[in-house]
């Protein structure tokens, strides 16, 4: 018999065990949570990067980003440069600052997470990215009534 409830909890805790440990590199590199994970999103996409393409990759909401984005600013990591093709849009740029703290941190890690990664067979790693995004499709429209605005998740089916 299978134990959904076990497998569900199991699943979550790894989860936050997973966070907790970049948590952790974030602290040990004097940055918080989100700071962390918008700086992670412009080293990893090589300076190519908009505070939208953040947003969108990285499940981060519009005004966390910008909160970060102008804390990164404020203390000499990245330069925010108006897009050529788009007035209204902006290209992240890594700093002297921030290329030193690219690869101090950022890319020791990258090179961390690959070598974990690459010790899985293949197998494991393609099972765990085809299981999660399985998940993923099924628990958003699961968890939809309770997305929905106040008044509307209580409100009674009419039928």
């Amino acid at each position: 018999m299978e134990d959904i409830h076990g497998q569900l909890m199991e699943y979550n805790e790894l989860c936050k065990e997973t966070d907790a440990l970049y948590r952790q590199v974030a602290e040990r590199s004097e940055l918080s949570d989100a700071m962390f994970w918008v700086l992670y999103a412009v080293c990893a996409s090589k300076g190519n990067c908009s505070p939208k393409d953040v947003c969108g990759a990285w499940a981060m909401r519009k005004q966390t980003v910008h909160s970060a984005l102008k804390k990164l600013e404020g203390q000499g990591y990245i330069a925010l440069e108006t897009a050529p093709e788009d007035r209204r849009s902006k290209h992240i740029l890594l700093t002297e600052k921030g290329e030193r703290c690219r690869s101090a941190h950022f890319e020791p890690l990258f090179r961390a997470e690959e070598a974990a990664f690459a010790q899985m067979d293949l197998e494991h790693r393609v099972g765990l990215l085809r299981g999660c995004r399985a998940y993923l499709n099924e628990l958003r429209p699961a968890v939809g009534h309770l997305l929905a605005p106040a008044g509307e998740a209580d409100a009674p089916e009419e039928g």
